[in-house]
């Protein structure tokens, strides 16, 4: 085969996997699900422990053609409750809170600008790296318990949202579907978190019933990682 033939050959057998990798252009929307964990949180004391739960993500945005692209996305994150320590009371030096119930939810709205490393060049995956900044609301959903000691014996209950700046980075992969133009399969790791909500508690005395309230400040911290897709509308072959 003479070297003009090679490379006739070498330059055919290139062009899909070229066109698989185009750079996102124009509109796209996305979506991705996975699992989310969420840190400890302590205040004045009291420490609250989740288990792993699970979050969601979903997006509008636009890419410039160069690798750069920016978004608005709506989220998600759910956690149960797994266990409530208190430092500091009568007794023991530290008590877990019996019969715990409750989850951690924390939803929002945030503004995401995010580079494609490789798009130009073509590379088959892409590797994303970006950041954004937004607003989100925490909840605690019944969350609470009551301490085992007999004397005082208390419950304790939070039932509150508060709504603070939220921040967040995001590491990730795409990789283009060759047979179906515009769509990628992503896989992405997210650190997100907000500024410390400050909600409402209240703690009742079993023995008398006398109630007083007073506020938790919550850290938010969440790590999550992500599967999903995009696509990117009027990208072709």
């Amino acid at each position: 085969m003479s070297l003009r033939k090679a490379l006739l050959a070498a330059t055919m057998l290139s062009l899909p996997l070229a066109a698989q990798a185009q750079p996102v252009t124009g509109l796209y929307v996305g979506a991705g699900a996975g699992a989310n964990w969420h840190q400890n949180s302590t205040d004045d004391g009291v420490k609250i422990e989740s288990s792993p739960g699970w979050g969601v993500v979903a997006s509008l945005g636009w890419g410039f053609g160069n690798g750069l692209r920016a978004e608005v996305e709506g989220n998600f994150r759910w956690n149960d409750v797994d266990r409530i320590t208190v430092s500091g009371l009568p007794g023991p030096t530290s008590e877990r809170l019996v019969r715990r119930s409750g989850y951690i939810k924390t939803y929002g709205v945030m503004a995401n600008a995010l580079y494609d490393i490789g798009a130009v060049q073509r590379w088959p995956v892409h590797i994303t790296l970006g950041a954004g900044i937004g607003w989100a609301w925490h909840e605690y959903d019944n969350v609470g318990g009551q301490t085992r000691f007999q004397s005082p014996n208390t419950a304790a209950l939070i039932n509150d949202t508060d709504g603070r700046f939220a921040y967040q980075a995001i590491a990730g992969l795409s990789v283009p579907i060759e047979a179906l133009p515009g769509l990628a399969v992503t896989a992405e790791y997210r650190f997100f978190g907000t500024l410390s909500p400050k909600l409402n508690a209240t703690v009742t005395d079993l023995s008398t019933g006398v109630r007083t309230t007073g506020r938790y400040e919550a850290d938010n911290l969440n790590h999550s990682l992500l599967v999903g897709v995009r696509y990117n509308f009027g990208q072709v072959a």
